[in-house]
């Protein structure tokens, strides 16, 4: 008879048990917590958890179009096709990967300005919230009869909100061959959607050091220094100016220092020569750090 009891309440308390787990709500192992990304039109990012990619989604592929990498299992690729939201899912061996996906429209203003003899100043502002690392700028050449001279694409770097970064651009102009319009504009930027960019430009002190004039050339060092504890990226863009501050020319230094560092390896040189109009310089900086 005890043996029969104790054998009842162990059945009893096994049911209770049982009936209280169904009543938990089932939770999946693999259920994942969507991430917030934001992109830019055009923008591409590589999703992994470096397990096999067993399929892909995206809740609106007009906005973002989403695939595996046919030469990486273990890679989805997402790209920001046009303003707008959508969720993307990615099933791996692991888990699920979900990102909630801002797609927002570039906004650079560029101006295209003719220095002769060939010589394009092409001047991009960042008129977005989000710092680039580089920007693609096609530019087009046309003479006064309307044909076109030449069509290129020139790399801008170290685009920061609200200010302009430039860059030179060459052209082989025939002889007799006047130029009367030059048009560019933004066709792909440059940046890493998981990163999240700080503005450093501040913290950055970049000036010119040992300044030799002899007549024909101004030749000076670059001096950098980094006043944050944090490794900094970027360019020193040395513009060339007339009397009146007209940008005649533009030089640029890449910046790249660890924290706290200074660097006065660079040397740079003016020639007089190639800029007869040539009155003054000055340096603008734009210096970035970044974190996962």
């Amino acid at each position: 008879m005890k043996t029969s009891n104790v054998l009842k309440k162990l059945a009893a308390a096994f049911l209770a048990i049982v009936m209280v787990i169904t009543l938990i709500p089932a939770t999946p192992a693999n259920a994942a917590k969507a991430k917030k990304l934001t992109m830019y039109v055009g923008e591409t990012f590589w999703a992994s958890n470096y397990t096999t990619v067993k399929s892909v989604k995206s809740s609106k592929k007009s906005v973002v179009k989403v695939k595996k990498d046919s030469s990486a299992n273990y890679k989805a690729l997402l790209t920001a096709k046009k303003a707008g939201k959508a969720t993307v899912t990615i099933r791996t061996q692991r888990g699920i990967i979900k990102y909630k996906v801002t797609v927002k429209k570039l906004n650079f203003k560029v101006s295209a300005k003719d220095l002769g003899k060939g010589n394009v100043l092409l001047t991009v502002t960042n008129k977005t919230k989000q710092i680039f690392d580089s920007v693609d700028v096609r530019y087009t050449v046309k003479d006064p009869n309307g044909n076109i001279i030449t069509r290129k694409t020139v790399h801008v770097d170290s685009l920061i909100p609200g200010k302009a970064s430039y860059a030179k651009a060459y052209f082989t102009l025939g002889a007799g061959v006047t130029v009367s319009s030059i048009k560019g504009g933004v066709i792909k930027a440059k940046r890493y959607p998981d990163r999240a960019y700080k503005n450093r430009s501040g913290k950055v002190n970049v000036k010119a050091i040992n300044e030799q004039n002899n007549g024909s050339e101004v030749s000076f060092q670059i001096n950098a220094v980094n006043n944050c504890s944090a490794r900094v990226s970027g360019n020193a863009f040395i513009l060339v100016e007339d009397a009146a501050n007209n940008i005649i020319d533009v030089k640029s230094y890449t910046i790249s220092l660890q924290e706290h560092a200074v660097d006065s390896s660079i040397t740079n040189k003016i020639n007089k020569n190639l800029c007869p109009d040539y009155d003054h310089y000055k340096i603008v900086v734009r210096a970035y750090s970044w974190t996962y």
